[in-house]
C-alpha cells in the first residue's frame, strides 16, 4: 500500500517536473528569440547613443539625464564584446528575466511550490508590462531582478540573519539604486523597515544591518550629488505632464489586456488577509482558520509581508507626492520593478492556504490563455515593425549618399535614433514651423514626417525649388509610423 503511494507521489514529482522545466523553457525560447529584432523606440534609441560612449563620457551623460548607469555599463559591455546588434544591445533585459526565471524554479519552488514558481513565469511573461520589457532596451527588468534577489533576501536575513543572505542583500540594494531612481526608493523603504524591525524586535540582527545599509549608502555616496543634480533640473521642466492616480499605480502592478488588475489584485489582498487572519486569530477565529489555511505563518514572515506591501504602497506614494509638491515626476510604468514585490507575496499566501497551489496554477492558466494573444499580437506587431524599418532604410541607403542630411520630426524620431539607423547622416529636426522652412539643407535631403503633419516644411521645400524623387508612404521608423521623402533641389 505504501509503496504504490511512493509510486504515485514519485510519478507525481517527475511529472510536475517535466511541466515546469518544459515550460520554462518554452518562454525563454520564445523570449530568445526576439532578441534579434530592429525595431527600437525612442527611448531605446537614448540606450543605444549612450552605448556608443566611453564609460566617463556615459557617466557623464547619465548624470545630465534621469536615470543612473548601470543598465547602461551593461549594454556598453555586450556591445563592446558582440558589436552593435540588436541581440546586444537587448541581451541585458533578457539575461535578467531569464535569472528571474531561474530564481523561480529554485528558490521560490523551494521556498513555497511549484505552482508558485509556474505562476510567477507567467505573470513575468504575458502581463502588459513584462512581454515589452523582457526584450527592450530599458532597465526596467533589471531592476526587478535587483528588488526580487532583495527582497528574497530579506526573508532569509530575518530567518537566519546568515553573511551570504546580508552580502546578497546589499548588493541587489545597490544595483537596484544604480539602475533607477524609483528602484531606489523601493529599496530604501525596505531597507528603513529592516533597521526598525531589527532595532525594535531582533537585536541579533542590528549589527549585520548597519553594517550592510552603511556599506549599501556608503556605495551609492558618488552618486548622490549627481542624483540632486538631476532633480533640480528636471523639477521645473521634465516630459511627464501628468500625476498618476495611486489605483493606477496599483493596476499596474497587475496591468494586462484582460482586465485582470483589479481580480488579481483583490485576490493578492484577501490572500494576504487570510494568513494574517491565521497569525492572529484566537479561539473560535483560530478553529475556523485551521480549517482554511495549512501553515500558520512565523512572525518574521508577517513582518516580512507588511515590509513588501509597505515598500510597494510607499514606492506610489513618494511618487506621487513628489509630483504634487514640485511638478509631475512619476509615470504608473515606474512600479513595475516593485511589482515583483506583490507577485512573491501572492505566491507566498497561496502557499499558506489549502488548495492554494491548485488555485496558483488555475491563475496561471487563466492568465496564460487570457494574454497569450495580446503577447503573440506584440510579438508580430514588433515583426511587422522591424520589416518595414528595414525595406525603409534600405531604400533610403539604396537612393542616397550618407552625408545627405536628414529633416526629421520629433514626432516620429529622434537625433539618437536616427543616428544608429541612417549613421553618417546629419540630422536637423523639422517640426512644422516657419523657423524651419528656412534651413538650407543642400542638393539633397531626406524628410522624415508624420504622416498628419509637416506639411509647411515640405511645402517650404518644394517653393525653394526641390521636389519629391522617392516617397514611402505610411512606413514605420523604428516602431513609428512615418512619411519618408528624398528631395532633389532641380531649380
Amino acid at each position: 500500500m505504501d509503496s504504490t503511494k511512493d509510486v504515485k507521489n514519485r510519478i507525481a514529482g517527475i511529472t510536475e517536473n517535466i511541466v515546469l522545466y518544459v515550460y520554462s523553457l518554452i518562454w525563454v525560447i520564445f523570449n530568445c528569440s526576439r532578441l534579434s529584432n530592429d525595431s527600437f523606440w525612442e527611448d531605446e534609441g537614448f540606450t543605444i547613443w549612450l552605448s556608443r560612449m566611453s564609460i566617463p563620457d556615459m557617466l557623464h551623460a547619465t548624470g545630465e539625464d534621469v536615470h543612473p548607469p548601470l543598465y547602461y555599463i551593461f549594454v556598453k559591455f555586450f556591445v563592446t564584446v558582440f558589436g552593435e546588434s540588436p541581440l546586444a544591445l537587448r541581451i541585458t533585459s533578457f539575461m535578467a528575466y531569464t535569472a528571474i526565471v531561474i530564481i523561480a524554479l529554485t528558490i521560490i519552488r523551494k521556498l513555497w511550490s511549484a505552482g508558485g514558481a509556474i505562476l510567477m513565469i507567467t505573470l513575468l511573461s504575458v502581463l502588459h508590462n513584462a512581454s515589452v520589457f523582457v526584450t527592450e532596451a530599458r532597465m526596467y527588468e533589471l531592476a526587478m531582478l535587483f528588488i526580487l534577489c532583495a527582497y528574497l533576501s530579506l526573508l532569509h536575513i530575518m530567518k537566519d540573519a546568515g553573511t551570504v543572505h546580508f552580502i546578497i542583500y546589499g548588493l541587489s540594494v545597490a544595483g537596484a539604486a544604480y539602475t533607477h531612481y524609483y528602484a531606489l526608493v523601493t529599496v530604501a523603504i525596505m531597507s528603513g523597515l529592516l533597521f526598525i524591525y531589527a532595532l525594535a524586535l531582533n537585536r541579533n540582527l542590528i549589527k549585520g544591518v548597519l553594517i550592510t545599509e552603511a556599506l549599501a549608502v556608503l556605495s551609492y555616496s558618488p552618486w548622490l550629488i549627481v542624483l540632486y543634480r538631476t532633480f533640480r533640473n528636471y523639477k521645473d521642466d521634465y516630459w511627464i505632464q501628468t500625476i498618476p492616480s495611486f489605483g493606477k499605480c496599483m493596476r499596474e502592478l497587475y496591468r494586462s489586456n484582460i482586465r485582470l488588475e483589479w481580480t488579481m489584485l483583490i485576490i493578492t489582498v484577501l490572500a494576504m488577509t487570510l494568513v494574517l487572519v491565521a497569525y492572529y486569530g484566537k479561539g473560535r477565529v483560530a478553529t475556523v482558520m485551521e480549517k482554511v489555511t495549512e501553515t500558520e505563518p512565523e512572525s518574521c514572515d508577517v513582518y516580512w509581508l507588511y515590509m513588501g506591501v509597505l515598500s510597494v504602497v510607499g514606492t506610489a506614494v513618494a511618487g506621487i507626492t513628489v509630483s504634487l509638491i514640485f511638478r509631475p515626476l512619476f509615470y504608473e510604468r515606474y512600479m513595475y520593478p516593485a511589482a515583483v514585490i506583490a507577485w512573491v507575496i501572492l505566491i507566498y499566501c497561496l502557499r499558506r492556504i489549502r488548495f492554494g497551489q491548485i488555485a496558483a496554477y488555475v491563475m496561471a492558466l487563466i492568465l496564460f490563455l487570457g494574454c497569450i494573444r495580446s503577447v503573440m499580437f506584440r510579438v508580430d506587431t514588433e515583426n511587422e515593425w522591424a520589416k518595414a524599418t528595414g525595406e525603409t532604410i534600405g531604400s533610403i541607403t539604396d537612393s542616397t549618399d550618407a552625408s545627405v542630411p536628414v529633416m526629421y520630426s520629433s514626432e516620429v524620431t529622434t537625433e539618437k535614433l536616427l543616428g544608429y539607423y541612417l549613421p553618417g547622416h546629419p540630422a536637423i529636426m523639422c517640426d512644422d514651423s516657419e523657423e524651419n522652412k528656412t534651413d538650407d539643407p543642400g542638393d539633397e535631403v531626406i524628410v522624415i514626417s508624420s504622416p498628419s503633419g509637416d506639411a509647411a516644411v515640405i511645402d517650404g521645400l518644394e517653393g525653394r525649388g526641390y521636389e519629391t524623387i522617392l516617397m514611402i508612404q505610411d512606413t514605420v521608423i523604428g516602431q513609428t509610423n512615418a512619411d519618408v521623402r528624398i528631395m532633389r533641389y532641380v531649380d
